[in-house]
């Protein structure tokens, strides 16, 4: 595998997507390419938590729909650390643009989302398949006007 490119997995379904990112990370991490790791521990986790929308049929199509599936897992499932871990996956995302992160913190975000995946996993197949989403979720449209797209 070339790491010196991130490959586009338009064909895979997301949860190989998720399976990909996470070895492509290890193997960047292994051979000491720390920031470009960032973005496939990004888009493990997130593949992860399209993975489980597309399954239940919640939308899922922009990151106010990722993060409030997140939310409504962490709050279903009743445990904060897939919120928490969930943010230090966008932190990872972030470090790719901008190389703030120490590369010792990358190391361990991968750490972090192997448990936010494992966590994520757990609370997809605990949780009824029939869990709503909750009603009345508002969103931002591009000029900051509350509107209410999924009714």
């Amino acid at each position: 595998m070339d790491l010196a490119v991130l490959p586009t997995l338009v064909d895979e379904d997301h949860a190989a997507q998720s399976a990909r990112m996470l070895v492509l990370a290890e193997e960047l991490i292994a051979h000491g390419i720390r920031q470009r790791a960032s973005m496939p521990l990004w888009r493990a986790a997130f593949h992860k938590v399209a993975q489980i929308a597309q399954e239940r049929g919640w939308p899922h199509a922009n990151l106010t729909d990722t993060h409030a599936i997140v939310a409504h897992l962490a709050n279903q499932f009743g445990d904060r650390r897939i919120s928490s871990l969930f943010a230090a996956a966008r932190n990872s995302e972030w470090n790719y643009y901008d190389n703030f992160l120490p590369d010792e913190w990358i190391v361990a975000n991968l750490e972090d989302i192997r448990t936010l995946i494992s966590l994520l996993d757990n609370a997809h197949q605990t949780l009824p398949m029939e869990l709503p989403m909750p009603d009345g979720r508002r969103y931002q449209d591009r000029h900051g006007e509350r509107t209410n797209e999924h009714g």
